[in-house]
């Protein structure tokens, strides 16, 4: 989502508490790589992501 690129890319900050494990381990995973951008993209863009993303809330929720 657009919230989570602008939280990793230091714009925003994480106020939700849920996520925050989520978003440290991503951090902590940060200096593996030479370097590392993130950008949003649309879902209408990005239709293949969108599909997955929507599967794997639906599993996690127990509606697949």
């Amino acid at each position: 989502s657009l919230m989570v690129v602008n939280q990793l890319n230091g714009i925003f900050t994480v106020k939700n508490h849920d996520i925050l494990p989520i978003y440290e381990d991503i951090l902590s995973k940060l200096g593996e790589f030479e370097a590392v951008s993130f950008t949003h993209t649309n879902r209408e863009k990005n239709v293949i992501a969108d599909h997955e993303a929507n599967l794997a809330i639906n599993k996690t929720l127990g509606k697949a």
